[in-house]
């Protein structure tokens, strides 16, 4: 590929120059809409222009939440009338009254326009609150104009979301939080090690509000997705809760470090990896055999840590072509400057560099993660995003394993990858 750079010669931590930007047909991640969707009966309501609001109410209807969503336009004559807040006012309190029931929550999404023309939000939701007092209106934005400085609208998000849940006595349960996808008994340590000491684990998923409140007794909150650090480290704090922000990598030595914090932080004994690291090695060995020499492209939507997994796959002698990303997080500044030195040939491709929408491989790899399948133009991938919930030994063993089914079976990524949310509806 014309875009690709060899790992020696890029730069920490962006290895590309990114102006004009190409969206590829990859549209498995999570938005705002799904993320905000998690709490438990909420409503969404976005205040923005036609152009803007088509894409978040198809989203929302793909979902068939179209119940859940509340969408107001805003034409040029509002622009002009200088009354911004008025309508946002009255259009939310008619939307409201106009329901059957009050949600519990509201997130609210004005958007850049309200940023360029200086609206009075605060404003606007003193009036809201003071005329809705049982519902709580979480301020979020959409506001994509302005992400490329601070925190994207989803981080921002994943911060808010959780403004309902106030500070309960602790009990012994902990909480994952700052993710989409769920980590389960068989794909993750942590799931697996809280569960065998009668601990119970929250996450979103299958709640109810009431649920969602009791998150405020969780001791400890577990961020292992970085867009999510930010907002749980700001309710840990809120709520006077253990944080920890646990990266979802996939050498030894690092599961050791991440799994041994995790249990100091609990007061809970060690687990014994030596039995984990010998079936991790036994499952390495079968997958070689499995596999052979089949090239195999790895993206940063299906991993926070992409760069890890390519080195730890490449120390166990798998051909690793290329890893698609377009900066490097700080966490794999290691294996970026390892794989520097001991696999320099190892190809870096932008995803949303412009020339991208040319780039097209000839199907022959085997792809881990939605964009490296596109771009590969592979019927062989892994289909996950955000780590897919694996963490720990069990959490290496369950990419060995997806890796390995990706290579027997076959999926058409035209047909998968443009899907939003992975299907969309696995959140409700």
């Amino acid at each position: 590929m014309k875009m690709s750079l060899p790992i020696s010669q890029a730069q920490y931590p962006n290895p590309f120059t990114i102006g004009l930007e190409f969206n590829p047909p990859v549209h498995e991640t999570w938005n705002i809409v799904h993320i905000g969707m998690q709490v438990p009966e909420s409503i969404q309501i976005y205040i923005c222009a036609d152009n803007c609001l088509r894409g978040v109410v198809m989203t929302a209807a793909e979902m068939n939440a179209m119940d859940r969503f509340i969408g107001i336009t805003i034409e040029e004559r509002d622009i002009f009338d200088g009354h911004l807040e008025d309508q946002m006012i009255e259009t939310i309190t008619y939307a409201l009254n106009k329901r059957q029931h009050l949600p519990p929550v509201a997130i609210i999404f004005p958007v850049c326009l309200h940023k360029f023309l200086s609206v009075d939000l605060n404003y606007v939701y003193k009036k809201l609150r003071a005329t809705f007092p049982t519902v709580v209106f979480v301020e979020a934005y959409m506001d994509p104009l302005s992400q490329k400085e601070g925190l994207a609208p989803d981080q921002r998000l994943r911060k808010v979301m959780y403004d309902s849940i106030q500070p309960l006595a602790q009990d012994d349960s902990i909480a994952l939080l700052g993710l989409e996808v769920t980590h389960t008994y068989e794909t993750s340590d942590l799931v697996a090690i809280a569960t065998d000491h009668q601990m119970k684990v929250h996450q979103l998923q299958d709640m109810n509000y009431q649920d969602f409140l009791n998150l405020g007794h969780a001791k400890m909150h577990i961020c292992t997705n970085p867009a999510g650090d930010y907002g749980i480290q700001a309710l840990s704090k809120r709520l006077n809760a253990h944080y920890l922000y646990l990266s979802p990598c996939f050498d030894y030595e690092s599961i050791q470090d991440e799994i041994d914090c995790f249990c100091d932080e609990l007061n809970i004994s060690h687990v014994d990896h030596h039995k984990r690291r010998e079936a991790c090695e036994e499952a390495f060995s079968h997958l070689k055999q499995v596999i052979g020499e089949k090239v195999i492209a790895i993206d940063f939507v299906a991993t926070p840590r992409p760069l890890n997994l390519a080195r730890v796959l490449l120390e166990h002698g798998f051909h690793v072509k290329c890893v698609y990303l377009d900066t490097i997080f700080p966490e794999e500044k290691e294996d970026f400057l390892f794989l520097q030195k001991q696999f320099p040939d190892l190809e870096l491709i932008p995803t949303i560099h412009a020339n991208m929408r040319f780039e097209m491989g000839e199907g022959e790899s085997l792809a881990i993660g939605p964009k490296a399948a596109y771009f590969e133009n592979t019927k062989h991938f892994v289909n996950i995003i955000e780590g897919g919930g694996f963490f720990g030994y069990r959490g290496l063993l369950s990419m060995l394993k997806a890796i390995e089914e990706a290579y027997y079976t076959t999926k058409d990524p035209a047909l998968i990858v443009p899907q939003k949310g992975l299907g969309c509806e696995c959140l409700l």
